[in-house]
């Protein structure tokens, strides 16, 4: 046992010098040809011209589309809030109310883009809203902000983005706010949804209007 340990340790050893000269001497060869290759500017490639380029984004002044809840059809009607000129909007709300609880709505594009389209959203919580969370006290402990989820659904893929306010605590957002989407070519409707904010996603009283100026609603 003790020979065939000594051998085995003897081969250890000679493999072990076996790869070190190995890793010396391509070192040598590679400092050689670093120092044969200085001075000589490498040449650069010509750039393909198969490169792909991603097409700016556009703003169009109008873009036509239909509104529902996915159920029904909704017309935006102009709504005033903040000592603001009226927009036209949607209200999406979650009430036990099964008259006006519309937690949900989307926006069908005609035709679908053809081209990146950055589409505006405003967005605020209706201050008659706001005005009644802040003299119940009651109230105004069960909520904690509203957050829209907003989907993108295309023909490649689909994007989604949250709107989050919380006008009842943070003053500042006591007006209209503004969000810019992205569209992708190729995409066909615009999903709006009330989910809370996580990690409870509590939507007790929440509310949004949605405003997008450029909508111009088209007949079916």
């Amino acid at each position: 046992m003790k020979r065939k340990l000594t051998a085995g340790l003897k081969r250890n050893i000679v493999d072990l010098l076996v790869i070190s000269a190995a890793v010396i001497g391509g070192t040598f060869l590679l400092r050689k040809a670093d120092q044969a290759g200085a001075g000589k500017a490498t040449p650069e490639l010509p750039p393909s011209p198969h490169r792909i380029t991603e097409a700016p984004a556009i703003r169009p002044r109008i873009i036509p589309g239909r509104m529902d809840n996915f159920k029904d059809a909704i017309v935006p009607k102009p709504i005033r809030s903040w000592d603001t000129k009226p927009r036209d909007g949607v209200t999406l709300r979650v009430s036990p109310d099964s008259a006006s609880n519309q937690p949900s709505a989307r926006v069908l594009l005609i035709p679908p883009t053809t081209a990146p389209v950055i589409l505006e959203i405003q967005y605020t919580v209706d201050e008659s809203v706001i005005n009644m969370l802040s003299a119940n006290d009651a109230l105004k402990d069960r909520t904690d902000g509203v957050t829209v989820l907003v989907s993108t659904v295309g023909i490649a893929y689909n994007h989604f983005t949250l709107l989050k306010l919380d006008p009842l605590r943070i003053t500042e957002q006591r007006k209209w706010l503004t969000h810019n989407l992205a569209l992708p070519v190729g995409t066909t409707e615009v999903d709006f949804s009330i989910i809370g904010p996580p990690p409870d996603y509590n939507v007790f009283e929440d509310s949004c209007v949605i405003s997008l100026p450029q909508l111009r609603i088209v007949s079916p």
